[in-house]
């Protein structure tokens, strides 16, 4: 193997794992700080060999919540725009 990252990572690699945990954790403070429910927060990165980048972010709600601001919240959060998944638990 050439050790290149390539494609969709779900954040299985131990480096990115940590890269994941740290956003994940930023997305949850920010949605708490908002006053946005949730019960999971997920990333997704997407590298090549030279960059890595959030690929997707996924929230799960409780259901009945109110999840219009969970975007604006996560684009805020994370200091870019991103692509980003709301699904109601259930």
């Amino acid at each position: 193997r050439s050790g290149r990252v390539t494609g969709v990572q779900t954040c299985a690699l131990p480096i990115l794992n940590t890269v994941c945990t740290r956003l994940e954790d930023t997305v949850r403070s920010a949605l708490a700080e908002n006053g946005i429910a949730y019960t999971e927060v997920d990333v997704a990165l997407g590298a090549d060999s030279e960059t890595v980048e959030v690929a997707d972010v996924t929230v799960i709600v409780p259901g009945g919540t109110d999840a219009s601001g969970v975007e604006d919240v996560v684009t805020k959060a994370l200091g870019t725009h991103v692509p980003v998944t709301v699904n109601e638990e259930g």
